[in-house]
């Protein structure tokens, strides 16, 4: 791959850290395992998210290669790869639920001002008239992005737990790149 994953990665988490509309969000981070309503069977597990709200998780969801001719070369040596991003919003409801779901509302519309249309930040790209992500420089000289992170086809907003202590949505978004 000739494109910094985890590069990528830690510019997504600078962008929205660095989102006016989401300062005070402190936990803004990777994440490993998949969040969803079977997490909060456990109670011990469902705590444990609700003490880290509000949160915007990032996962990598893996990538899909290109096997449309026009985006690979000739002799198959340079193919596009998409990546997938998910982002879990993880809200507070201090009264009532409907409040809970309008803090994620205007998260998940901060983490789509942070992120629509940019590409990441590779020394070897020129920017022209695209805004990059912030963080880290990708440095290897052959990271080229394709397009910009756009929302991801199909639903790309779910709601995936709604309880009387936590709401959390998730939102997917892909970047294409050369592989």
């Amino acid at each position: 791959m000739r494109y910094g994953l985890a590069e990528i990665e830690d510019q997504l988490i600078a962008t929205l850290q660095a989102e006016a509309s989401l300062v005070g969000i402190n936990n803004i981070k990777s994440h490993a395992s998949d969040v969803n309503r079977l997490t909060f069977v456990d109670p011990a597990m469902g705590e444990g998210y609700v003490s880290l709200l509000p949160f915007i998780f990032v996962q990598y969801q893996g990538r899909s290669s290109s096997a449309n001719a026009d985006m690979r070369d000739s002799s198959g040596t340079l193919y596009s790869h998409r990546l997938y991003f998910r982002f879990y919003v993880g809200a507070q409801c201090l009264r009532n639920a409907q409040e809970g779901q309008r803090s994620a509302y205007d998260m998940l519309a901060g983490v789509f001002d942070a992120l629509h249309g940019k590409i990441p930040n590779c020394t070897a790209f020129a920017y022209d008239g695209f805004t990059k992500l912030s963080g880290p420089e990708i440095t290897r000289p052959e990271a080229h992005p394709i397009t910009p992170l756009i929302e991801a086809d199909g639903t790309d907003e779910k709601l995936i737990v709604n309880l009387p202590s936590i709401v959390v949505y998730q939102t997917d978004y892909h970047v294409t790149m050369v592989a």
